[in-house]
């Protein structure tokens, strides 16, 4: 077949699929982000699906900028409405405020046009409240890692740009849904929490175990099949007249809930569905299911605009595009089939946004999935008996998979992996995936992206870790394919999965060696999630190293003085790469530093070749970095990992010692 004949064919399965739908979702969805965030390459990704929608539908040209301006032009109104730049007029003053959204330790209120953010650990305040509070606004900037979860980030696409500090509540009113009777019945129902009210409660173990095994995104597609279920009740129906009231009932009470779940797109999404589904069965319309879909999906956005924004509203466009005609003559041959290929059809997307994947995870989606999808439409049951039976099982179920769960971290992958990918799988539906070329295809093209990624990455770095007071350098080589992790600790205020997260976030899913200096928390408190999510071949402390190692070609020198002090005892070593030499000092003060100077293997050491790189020991602090220890050393660079915030780290004493060599901080 002729490359000319392929293309001809393969537009033409675009158009009568009526794909052009997705394509303009993600145009719409990806042209909000750029008017959020005013990065160039949403801008380009919006255009280049426009295009792609209209080069589909050029007949309905006008009615697709219609549509896509007019969510735009939506978009942009709520973002003017409630976009300040600065809430320093109100400072201090009393203000009207009502609870708007609520999640475990923090809630957001709005007064007029303004949304803010507080915090609420004592978990006191709940939704619908009406209060009168005085504070001092703060303007949230993010400073999180660029391979973390950004939590600022989150709060702007939900229009918060300001917190609200040192707050004083003078007086309360209940309203509604602010009554401690919801609050333990509704809200705090696991099931409820996790698949209506969109909220993945990590304090708890169950909740806590779904966002362990990345099924969050489970949690988002569930109610995907909600015309399988509405068609279900249509039939009843059909056969017994009197179902009707058994139809009308369970959407009240998800209207009610969704009513409680303050309009979550989960729960809305089925209410909406219902709705559409209802006018052209009236209108006696035989609209095909993906416009109904559409239409749905349309609706909700508008509803909802942060959702057009997130993650989340990828794999809800995702799903919608999957496409698989019957294949076999068995039914249950069949459904195993679609949910296996359905199953596997979120990979590419999973790797895009948890940075990895694990096949057993993959294996189990066959049944999970329908039993989420069960699970989604039956909660109104398990609310009405109160029963906690489902979730136990379900916590089971999980914690077993977990056991035996392994996760393979494949690293940050560019949107244009996904756009190839996906471009490989419209093709193997085009054949009913029963095409060996397109199956062949789409490993080469999985195995292409793989390498290029890799060939991407930096081949040898040094990363000094923005964990505040705290202490995580991680060499790695690529080629040789090692790692070593030199203290593994974060500082207070700053999450301890930050370790981990960043060789997630890099693809690293070996550790050669970690080095602990000492038993504070804020240089080792990170290690105990490496262990459980990673392979570690070995850990070093002040009790078990030796004075020389050596790890493929990177050589080790180790120094340690029994002092009485913890971060006086720090494990000293100097990691000699090549030509680069880099001394980590942990924690050691004055006394320690004194005693380094007086040994005669370490001055040995020290002059077998310059020191080229040193972290500064103690993050800064003026108890570290003598004149004789620095005089000695005589770093070209400086590395200091502080916080200036919490112990005014690093002193400037310490600066001006150290001002020779160039420093960095973070």
């Amino acid at each position: 077949m002729s490359f000319k004949i392929f293309a001809s064919d393969f537009y033409s399965f675009l158009v009568n699929k009526h794909f052009f739908l997705m394509f303009l979702l993600l145009s719409i969805c990806f042209a909000c982000s750029f008017i959020l965030n005013f990065e160039v390459k949403y801008l380009f990704l919006s255009l280049f699906f426009l295009i792609i929608t209209i080069s589909l539908n050029y007949k309905n040209f006008y009615l697709i900028l219609i549509i896509f301006a007019v969510v735009g032009l939506i978009f942009i109104g709520y973002k003017l409405w409630y976009s300040h730049s600065d809430l320093s007029f109100l400072n201090h003053q009393e203000i009207s405020a009502k609870v708007i959204a609520k999640s475990k330790t923090y809630v957001i209120l709005k007064h007029k046009n303004i949304k803010f953010y507080l915090s609420d650990f004592d978990n006191k305040l709940f939704l619908d409240q009406k209060l009168i509070i005085k504070g001092v606004f703060e303007k949230l900037e993010s400073n999180t890692n660029y391979y973390q979860f950004d939590f600022f980030n989150y709060l702007a696409k939900q229009f918060v740009n300001h917190k609200l500090d040192k707050y004083q509540i003078i007086s309360l009113t209940n309203g509604l849904r602010s009554n401690k009777w919801l609050a333990d019945h509704i809200y705090a129902h696991k099931l409820i929490s996790l698949f209506l009210l969109e909220k993945n409660n990590k304090y708890t173990d169950f909740q806590r175990i779904i966002s362990e095994l990345n099924l969050e995104f489970l949690i988002i597609i569930s109610s995907f099949n909600i015309h399988l279920f509405t068609k279900f009740l249509y039939k009843i129906n059909y056969k017994y007249k009197s179902t009707i009231i058994l139809k009308y009932g369970f959407y009240l009470l998800v209207l009610l809930i969704t009513y409680l779940a303050n309009f979550s797109y989960a729960s809305l999404r089925i209410i909406v569905y219902f709705l559409v589904s209802e006018y052209f069965k009236i209108k006696h319309k035989n609209t095909p299911l993906i416009f109904k879909r559409f239409v749905c999906l349309i609706i909700c956005f508008v509803i909802t605009p942060s959702f057009l924004v997130s993650s989340s509203a990828l794999f809800v466009i995702v799903a919608f595009l999957f496409f698989y005609d019957q294949i076999f003559k068995n039914k249950f041959l069949n459904y195993l089939t679609r949910s296996t290929l359905f199953t596997f059809y979120f990979l590419p997307l999973q790797i895009y946004t948890f940075y990895g994947f694990s096949i057993v995870i993959q294996i189990c989606l066959i049944f999970l999935r329908p039993l989420f999808a069960v699970i989604y439409f039956t909660i109104p049951f398990w609310l009405i008996t109160n029963s906690n039976w489902l979730t136990d099982s379900l916590f089971k179920l999980l914690s077993l998979i977990k056991k035996i769960n392994f996760h393979i971290n494949t690293g940050q992958f560019n949107v244009v992996f996904l756009i190839l990918v996906y471009l490989v799988i419209l093709i193997a539906m085009m054949y009913q995936f029963k095409s060996f070329k397109t199956w062949s295809l789409l490993f080469f093209t999985l195995l292409v992206c793989y390498l290029i990624n890799w060939l991407l990455k930096p081949a040898v770095f040094l990363a000094m870790l923005n964990v505040g007071n705290g202490n995580t350098f991680i060499f790695h080589d690529k080629y040789k394919n090692i790692t070593i992790i030199n203290d593994c600790g974060t500082g207070r205020g700053f999450s301890n999965q930050i370790p981990y997260q960043f060789l997630k976030y890099y693809a690293i899913n070996k550790i050669d060696l970690v080095v602990i200096s000492h038993y504070h928390t804020d240089h080792f408190n990170g290690l105990e999630t490496i262990q459980k999510n990673l392979y570690v071949k070995q850990v070093i402390d002040y009790h078990n190293f030796e004075p020389i190692k050596s790890i493929k070609g990177v050589n080790l020198y180790f120094f340690w003085n029994d002092l009485k002090s913890e971060n006086n005892k720090s494990l000293v070593h100097i990691l000699e790469y090549r030509n680069t030499r880099i001394l980590f000092t942990g924690d050691i003060e004055k006394e320690a530093e004194l005693a380094l100077v007086n040994n005669s293997y370490f001055k040995y050491v020290i002059n077998l070749k310059p020191i080229d790189i040193l972290q500064v020991p103690h993050h800064g602090s003026k108890s570290s970095s003598s004149d004789e220890f620095i005089s000695l050393i005589k770093p070209k660079y400086g590395l200091i990992s502080a916080n200036q915030k919490t112990y005014n780290f690093p002193s400037s004493e310490t600066l001006m010692i150290t001002l020779q060599p160039k420093i960095e901080k973070t």
